[in-house]
């Protein structure tokens, strides 16, 4: 027996300011301008950073995220606020046998704190569970990552536990907060 294929919609409307488009080409030359402007803070929490340097690497990244949604492994969005890039957001590593994947983000830090975040994770969650093919959500991030972390918990995910040093940033290896959420506890 064969599992139903997730499939997530192109365009997601949050509300009024936000909006989720299926990153595309047409988003790699905003995406790496606002990576650029954003490098000193996303260099201390993601290790993909020290990648992305020139125009070529977000196209490329682009291309490998369509890549994995063609193949139904992954949903990847750019965050939009009142029609300007301000940050990412997706549904990684779907597992369509065991019925589980990841939520990912990153947010341009002078928008943060505005519940922008919240919103978004909540409009994918809702997403997630309210059409066939998953059964768990994940969302890791960095142990001291207090603000990414506060997002699960308010939005009713347990915390799991931690993965000793399961990441490398530029930085060194940091350990990740592992959080989730199951289709019968989500609200």
């Amino acid at each position: 027996m064969t599992s139903p294929r997730f499939v997530l919609p192109e365009t997601i409307v949050v509300n009024e300011q936000v909006q989720l488009e299926l990153i595309n080409m047409r988003h790699a030359a905003a995406l790496m301008k606002l990576i650029d402007k954003q490098r000193p803070y996303l260099s201390v929490w993601l290790p993909w950073v020290d990648n992305m340097l020139q125009l070529k690497d977000a196209e490329q990244y682009i291309s490998g995220c369509k890549t994995r949604q063609n193949a139904g492994n992954e949903y990847g969005y750019v965050i939009r606020v009142n029609g300007q890039m301000a940050g990412r957001i997706g549904v990684y590593k779907i597992n369509s046998f065991n019925q589980h994947a990841e939520i990912g983000y990153w947010l341009d830090e002078s928008l943060q704190g505005r519940g922008i975040m919240t919103a978004a994770c909540t409009s994918i969650v809702q997403q997630c569970f309210t059409q066939p093919g998953l059964h768990r959500l994940e969302i890791r991030c960095a142990e001291k990552n207090e603000k990414s972390a506060a997002i699960p918990l308010r939005l009713g995910f347990s915390y799991e536990g931690l993965l000793r040093d399961a990441e490398k940033l530029p930085s060194g290896f940091v350990s990740l907060k592992v959080f989730g959420l199951l289709r019968s506890n989500f609200q």
